[in-house]
């Protein structure tokens, strides 16, 4: 119908009638190669009136019917190759999606929408190939301000004999940008986690350095803590003898036993404090810190109240007037047993409460390393 308003092409088939020497314009815009650069990048940085011209542009005809006035020689060919480019961004977009994960796919195709500035620069494309080369040289500087391998971006960038990755890694760059900070990051935890390795290796070797200076004085402890325990064996069984009240097969079982049973409370206590080693096991696990311990607690129940006073003076009465004479009377020889029987249980009891302290420490140093626990071994040492 008359009354109908002309089609693009219609539009420009009548103008080229009208003024067969009009230069190949569109809206007053110039159309030659040389002006289509400037019409993309304001169709890119979103302005109006330039992506209202791509759009225009994109009719199907319209750059063939202009490509008839001078200058516009080659417009016949961009329309054809436009298209074509066009069809084949849309197939890339897909291709390149199903090569990431599937949860990343929707962002990538957001990303390669096809849209007017996308169409702006296929035009450019299909109007001036060689952009193609700057596009590449642009990709491969920001893949190089990236600072750490992106694999999938790389591998793009590797496939620029294709004119259109160029342009895709131009517009995937910030899903690029994303990935190489995760990378920062897990470079950056990695590098902490190798210092805190390293500042527990020298620490380690430091402890094991500070273990062997240390393991004279240990043992010395336990020697002495033997000592503290077997000397007054002697004076009980001598005073028990001398007293004439005990049986003299009492006081001859206490000799027999005294000397067996001193070399093992000192075999006991050398053995617990090599397994155990410095500087754990003095004074918290050693005898000789058991007997200064045991020694300093009845001085403070006795200065901390009149009541304690009373209930110590109580106990030390029942010591010496009912328990002690018995001994000394009736079984000299139960000192050095019972001794032996008590320190055998309490090296065991020690013994199991240095590997459960071992485990957690192991288990704790694993965590923050960030590996697995290592098995424990006596001694404190790592296996």
């Amino acid at each position: 119908r008359l009354a109908d308003e002309p089609g693009p092409v219609a539009l420009a088939e009548l103008l080229n009638r009208l003024g067969p020497l009009l230069p190949v314009t569109w809206h007053g815009v110039g159309l030659e190669g040389h002006q289509l650069p400037e019409i993309v990048r304001q169709a890119v940085a979103g302005d109006r009136d330039a992506r209202d011209l791509v759009v225009a542009l994109g009719h199907p005809g319209l750059l063939t019917a202009l490509a008839v006035r001078p200058g516009g020689e080659q417009l016949a060919a961009t329309e054809e190759q436009w298209r074509r480019l066009r069809d084949v961004w849309d197939a890339q977009a897909e291709e390149l999606a199903l090569r990431h994960p599937r949860l990343r796919r929707r962002a990538v195709r957001a990303a390669l929408v096809r849209d007017t500035a996308v169409d702006a620069r296929l035009l450019h494309l299909a109007r001036l190939p060689q952009v193609a080369g700057r596009w590449t040289r642009s990709a491969h500087g920001l893949a190089e301000s990236l600072g750490v391998r992106v694999p999938w971006f790389e591998r793009l960038l590797d496939e620029a004999d294709d004119p259109l990755r160029p342009l895709a890694a131009l517009m995937l760059v910030r899903l690029a940008r994303d990935d190489a900070a995760r990378e920062h990051a897990r470079l950056e935890e990695r590098r902490q986690q190798e210092a805190v390795a390293a500042l527990a290796a020298a620490r380690d070797g430091l402890d094991v350095a500070m273990r062997r200076l240390d393991r004279l004085p240990n043992l010395g402890w336990a020697v002495l803590g033997a000592v503290l325990v077997c000397a007054p064996w002697g004076f009980v069984i001598s005073l028990s003898d001398a007293a004439g009240l005990a049986p003299q097969s009492a006081v001859v079982t206490g000799w027999l036993l005294a000397m067996p049973a001193a070399f093992v409370v000192h075999a006991l206590e050398l053995w617990i404090a090599v397994r155990i080693g410095p500087p754990g096991y003095h004074p918290a696990h050693s005898l000789a810190g058991l007997v200064v311990g045991t020694a300093e607690r009845p001085g403070r129940f006795v200065l901390g109240s009149r009541r304690a006073r009373l209930v110590s003076g109580l106990l030390v009465a029942v010591l010496f007037l009912v328990v002690l004479p018995y001994v000394l009377l009736w079984a000299p020889w139960l000192w050095p047993a019972g001794t032996v029987v008590a320190l055998v249980v309490w090296t065991v009891r020690r013994d199991r409460d240095w590997r459960r302290r071992l485990r957690r420490q192991r288990a704790l140093r694993a965590a923050v390393r960030g590996g697995p626990a290592r098995p424990a071994v006596p001694g404190g040492r790592t296996a």
